[in-house]
């Protein structure tokens, strides 16, 4: 296909189609992150939920307990005075601290981004120092998280097991879990565009043993020579399909489910474009467009510049086009300084020129200050807004405490009940009102009721007779009295009745 395959004539070239049949559906940012997009802390968990940040904090704490002998045995061997404290004492003294909690991992991660934004040159410790230095003022770390804590979250914090069995053969173990919570967040929080793009990143890696080593995240690009052997060249035995085949995987992941006639737009770089991928893409269906190496398999001999500098006979943006004589492809080079060689699938003429736009935009704004709203919002954060979501409801993804108090509004716009009766709310300070009695309250209840009634039968029978009684002593008192009302008895019973002296009371 590299000398054959390709049309060099403009005559014989296709006409401009525009990508045909690209995908005009809606995308962009899902509706639950619009939702929450004026709270930078609610966007932060959503990407990152609090699940990752309980899992974080486990294996934070695991490795703690893995590594506890080493870490004594090293502070036993620096001590200034060779054996003034036992190995006994710094191991007591490391396993009485307490296990890695998720919201103090986000607070620490809050307090660095703080760092960031007003950064002092002085040493790390100081964001903890009691006292100020001239307009230097004190440290104001100390009101979130004490230092020894901080150091302690710092040094342990790991997001995966080392001890796994995949730690030695998946080389993104060490973020696996992360990259992985992003994968799932990302997609649900935000619909593919028709158009997006694929590349690689590179994050630096401040090793205290190397401080240059990196850590490459990149899909497609080919393995680096260390990585089999040191080979050479001439010996390794190359599946040229392992980059194609890995930027699939990735867009499978990414982009829906196929529809017929319905395309969307990749944007690739030198690394990954190939003619082999072109291919492929268009079987999925997708569109390519993006740099080319010239070397490349397949690419037309038509577009490969020998001169790596554009000489002063080719004028500036001038364009040399190449049509695939069995697909949708086409190739061009474009001089800038430099040639530049690129590919494309589903449209394109020779009235497609290329400018280059260099346009000088200043920082936004709002980027320091989202960062100032977020860690504000990270160093509030408290032990129970990291509590286990229940499923209350279908797609819960809300703590009961966040419930309650955030979405609810401390209870104030809870949703009525479909059924039964409705939650007494009550103010703080307010009375609790009547209580209502459970089923469990309601039987001894009634039980108690029912022994008090029999109480209060007996009751009634021995108040009954003792009225009775009452009325039959009653009669005979009336009866004696009768008898007995002559004056000379009631001077007797007045006398029996009434003593006369002191000491006739006494003797009595």
């Amino acid at each position: 296909m590299r000398k054959t395959g390709w049309e060099l004539d403009s005559s014989a070239f296709p006409p401009d189609q525009r990508y045909p049949h690209l995908y005009d559906g809606a995308y962009g940012p899902s509706d639950e992150v619009m939702d929450i997009g004026d709270s930078p802390l609610e966007l932060f968990l959503f990407f990152m939920p609090r699940s990752l940040w309980r899992d974080i904090a486990a294996e934070s704490t695991l490795y703690h307990e893995q590594h506890l002998v080493e870490r004594v045995d090293r502070m036993y061997l620096k001590q200034t005075v060779p054996g003034a404290k036992s190995k006994e004492y710094f191991m007591k003294r490391e396993a009485k601290k307490g296990d890695i909690k998720a919201h103090e991992v986000v607070i620490m991660l809050g307090l660095l981004v703080e760092r960031m934004i007003s950064p002092q040159r002085r040493h790390f410790y100081d964001h903890w120092s009691t006292s100020s230095v001239g307009a230097i003022a004190g440290g104001t770390f100390g009101k979130f998280m004490k230092r020894h804590r901080f150091i302690h979250i710092l040094s342990n914090l790991h997001f995966t097991n080392n001890a796994s069995e995949q730690a030695g053969t998946d080389r993104a173990w060490k973020v696996r879990s992360v990259v992985r919570a992003l994968q799932q967040t990302f997609l649900r929080g935000y619909t593919t565009p028709p158009v997006l793009s694929l590349d690689e990143a590179m994050i630096l890696l401040h090793n205290r043993h190397n401080p240059t080593r990196q850590l490459e995240v990149y899909c497609g690009k080919a393995q680096h020579a260390q990585e089999i052997g040191n080979v050479p060249v001439s010996m390794q035995s190359v599946d040229h399909n392992t980059g194609p085949a890995a930027v699939m995987r990735n867009l499978e992941d990414v982009l829906p489910a196929p529809v017929e006639d319905v395309f969307h737009l990749v944007v690739t770089d030198r690394y990954y474009t190939s003619v082999q991928l072109a291919y492929q893409l268009l079987q999925r269906p997708i569109y390519l467009v993006g740099t080319i190496q010239d070397d490349r398999q397949g690419v037309s001999n038509a577009l490969v510049e020998k001169n790596r500098d554009r000489p002063k006979s080719i004028p500036h943006v001038t364009t040399r086009m190449a049509v695939a004589r069995n697909c949708p492809l086409t190739g061009l080079v474009w001089w800038d300084r430099r040639p530049v060689t690129l590919l494309e699938t589903g449209g394109g003429d020779v009235r497609w020129s290329l400018a280059v736009q260099k346009k000088r935009s200043a920082k936004l704004d709002t980027h320091a200050e989202f960062l100032t709203r977020l860690q504000a919002q990270m160093l509030e954060l408290t032990e129970a807004d990291f509590e286990e979501v229940w499923p209350h409801f279908k797609n819960n993804t809300l703590t009961c405490h966040q419930i309650w108090h955030h979405l609810w509004k401390n209870g104030t716009e809870r949703p009525r009940p479909r059924c039964g009766r409705d939650i007494q709310h009550r103010e703080a300070g307010g009375s609790a009102g009547k209580r209502k009695r459970r089923r469990r309250q309601a039987s001894s209840a009634r039980g108690g009721s029912a022994s008090e009634q029999e109480a209060a039968d007996s009751d009634v029978e021995s108040s009954e007779g003792e009225e009775a009684r009452g009325d039959e002593d009653s009669d005979n008192e009336r009866e004696e009295a009768d008898v007995g009302s002559s004056p000379e008895h009631e001077k007797e019973s007045v006398e029996d009745v009434t003593p006369s002296s002191p000491e006739q009371s006494n003797n009595n």
